[in-house]
């Protein structure tokens, strides 16, 4: 069974291909990074969504505003598995920039902001991975088995 996912161009004053990418809870610097980066999983571009370009509604002037993709070939679980490195990749970086800026510089905070969000969402995302390995409406093992 196919799974869908929408990426919707987050800022369209700067052009229908340019400006941060977003879906669900993930973001790309542009639509190419986005592409590439879940191309690499089996997502496929199913359906692009155009609408009119700001302050030109009634001009007949449209521009692209979202793409829906599609994946056949990976599972969920590979899915979550790429967020889940993406994330650790994210808080390596951060900790890099803890450990080669002063302490009370701002990117030394803006890097300590960035470890406690990630942190939390790869919470977020190990608890989801947990949840979905075990087999739902199967009870664990007996007390003494």
């Amino acid at each position: 069974m196919p799974r869908y996912k929408i990426l919707r161009l987050d800022d369209r004053r700067s052009g229908p291909l340019k400006g941060i990418v977003r879906s669900d809870n993930e973001s790309w610097n542009s639509l190419e990074e986005a592409l590439n980066e879940l191309g690499e999983t089996g997502w496929e571009i199913a359906i692009p969504v155009y609408g009119p370009v700001p302050g030109r509604e009634h001009q007949g002037d449209n521009w692209l505003e979202a793409i829906i993709l599609f994946n056949k070939v990976h599972s969920a679980s590979d899915d979550l598995d790429r967020r889940i490195a993406k994330v650790k990749e994210i808080i390596a970086e951060a900790e890099q920039d803890m450990a080669s800026n002063p302490e009370d510089s701002p990117k030394n905070r803006a890097a300590k902001s960035q470890i406690q969000m990630s942190s939390k969402y790869l919470g977020q995302l190990l608890e989801e991975k947990e949840k979905s390995g075990k087999p739902s409406g199967c009870a664990g093992p007996r007390e003494g088995e």
